[in-house]
């Protein structure tokens, strides 16, 4: 079971690289039509705890959500099956309180130290978290884990009321408070009445969250900006919620092109196509969509009769243009640009062979100029976790030569032959001029794929 659990937490290592995401709090502050503004945008959240309560009121569902607290589990897991079809990630002494469910998955939570001290931030989500006294801290350590580039957070007030502070009996070394008319949740049900309930450690808190924002000021890979509305935490740079969605909507649950815009150390054309993109000024943005360019690529298969086809697939709800290069098979495509710039895709295998039992796993790799950018192995045989789209998204560099040479390779590991092995949307974006090539490619729609 280790192993499985191992398995699931490495399926979501990078698998929202690139991508803004917003950390979901419980605090009063939050709004459903916040939620559903997320939903519509086909936003990347992490959401915690008891956040199946607001459900009822919303179409949002988080991406993956947390859960570290013994109370939320013991008195929640009939709940928490039920309302969570998938990607729930909680500490692994809750084990015998979180029903068994094939999309779940446990992680290790390393103990607290006492403040004024800072907690560590663990940058290998897969070996475990951090615990900073708040279930927050351990998203934003997820947040890392799934490649997000912009964190915002929603909902965390960090502002509570603490009737009738005591001891407690049930969890030693913690405090626990009986809730009254206050409100610190945003469902005023969160707490049972008379129940008491464990009290947030603010030193602790507060702590990790300076731990957090050194952190990402250390890497430059990552920032953490609070869109709560109100509150009390200061700790990480405010923002406006409503400010954050200026540009059109993208279609729900779907992946930019590009990430946000790179260090300063990356070149100058590529901080110029960053700019671009999320400016939405599309005339300077130029593509190439290795789908619809298949006939200029060299296809090696191992099989005379095998070829690459283009067709769709529908994985993870949604309809999408897919290149099926059935394994050991090598496509590559010689471009005549040599501008920096991003190559953007999504690999999976085909929803007819999930339930396969002769599916066996399948290696995605993807090079760029004779190097490997992308190595993945999706293996859907007994984790419907790898039942999805795994996203790629890779800075090129300017070449010298003024062209580009892109492949993308499947091989199969082990026996087993059933792979449809799929590359969703394969497409590079640039931005600049390169002349004499404005007619022959298309800008890039809506920097979406």
């Amino acid at each position: 079971m280790a192993d499985l659990h191992s398995r699931r937490r490495a399926a979501l290592r990078g698998c929202f690289a690139g991508r803004r995401g917003f950390l979901i709090g419980n605090g009063p502050s939050l709004r459903v039509a916040d939620l559903e503004r997320l939903h519509d945008r086909g936003e990347v959240t992490i959401a915690c705890n008891k956040i199946h309560l607001i459900f009822p009121q919303t179409r949002w569902r988080p991406t993956v959500c947390v859960i570290e607290d013994k109370g939320v589990a013991q008195s929640c897991s009939r709940e928490i099956g039920e309302n969570h079809a998938g990607n729930v990630l909680y500490a692994d002494y809750l084990e015998p309180h979180i029903p068994v469910t094939a999309r779940y998955a446990a992680f290790r939570l390393r103990d607290r130290v006492a403040p004024p001290q800072l907690p560590e931030f663990s940058e290998d989500f897969g070996q475990g978290a951090v615990c900073g006294g708040t279930v927050t801290y351990t998203a934003l350590q997820l947040a890392h884990w799934l490649g997000l580039t912009e964190v915002c957070l929603l909902g965390v007030d960090f502002n509570y009321a603490l009737p009738g502070l005591r001891p407690s009996a049930e969890f030693p070394g913690f405090l626990t408070y009986t809730p009254g008319a206050e409100r610190n949740y945003f469902a005023a049900g969160y707490v049972p009445d008379g129940a008491a309930h464990i009290a947030p450690d603010l030193a602790s808190s507060r702590c990790a969250f300076a731990a957090a924002q050194r952190q990402v000021a250390a890497s430059g890979r990552c920032k953490i900006l609070n869109a709560t509305r109100g509150g009390k935490l200061e700790i990480f740079p405010r923002v406006d919620f409503d400010d954050l969605f200026v540009c059109p909507p993208r279609e729900p649950r779907e992946s930019p092109v590009l990430p946000p815009a790179a260090g300063d150390d990356s070149p100058h054309e590529l901080v110029e196509l960053v700019e671009a993109a999320f400016t939405r000024d599309l005339g300077r943005l130029r593509s190439y969509s290795f789908i619809d360019r298949l006939a200029e690529a060299k296809i090696t298969a191992s099989c005379a009769e095998d070829r690459a086809t283009v067709g769709t697939a529908r994985i993870e709800g949604r309809e999408a243009r897919t290149l099926l290069l059935h394994p050991p098979m090598h496509a590559s495509y010689h471009v005549p640009v040599g501008n920096a710039g991003i190559l953007s895709l999504a690999v999976a295998l085909h929803p007819d062979v999930w339930a396969n039992p002769e599916t066996g796993p399948c290696r995605f790799i993807t090079e760029v100029d004779r190097v490997v950018v992308s190595d993945l192995t999706i293996d859907v045989r007994g984790d419907p976790a790898a039942c999805r789209w795994f996203w790629v998204h890779v800075p090129v560099e300017p070449s010298p030569s003024g062209r580009h040479l892109f492949a993308f390779r499947t091989e199969g590991v082990g026996g087993s032959a059933f792979r449809w092995a799929l590359w969703r949307s394969p497409r590079f974006v640039w931005s600049a001029d390169a002349p004499g090539l404005q007619a022959e490619f298309r800008p890039a729609a809506g920097g979406c794929l």
